[in-house]
């Protein structure tokens, strides 16, 4: 692991672990590539999800723009979601739970 807060430069602990320090940067961006645009909408996103924990990507998405009138991709949705951790729930399979009360026939 790179420490930014250490007495070791970074160009040296990327070249001990034998990492270059491109890639040490580049998967930095990708862990922190939120902006402050998407932060607002996050905000926002976690708002209507804590008042509806059912609805997906694609209500949260009408929501956002029925209430907010922020017209926003639904694939930028579901992927602000992934990166707070956030799903909506569905229904499970109910097809292998018996009816107790019904008549069990024989083949």
């Amino acid at each position: 692991m790179i420490e930014m807060e250490s007495e070791i430069k970074i160009s040296r602990q990327c070249e001990i672990l034998g990492v270059s320090r491109s890639s040490h940067y580049s998967a930095l961006s990708d862990i922190f590539n939120v902006n402050i645009r998407d932060e607002e909408l996050m905000k926002k996103i976690d708002k209507i999800y804590t008042d509806y924990p059912f609805y997906g990507s694609r209500r949260i998405r009408m929501e956002l723009l029925r209430y907010h009138c922020l017209n926003v991709n639904r694939k930028k949705i579901q992927r602000l979601m992934r990166i707070m951790g956030i799903y909506g729930q569905s229904p499970g399979i109910m097809t292998s739970k018996r009816c107790v009360p019904h008549k069990k026939y024989p083949y």
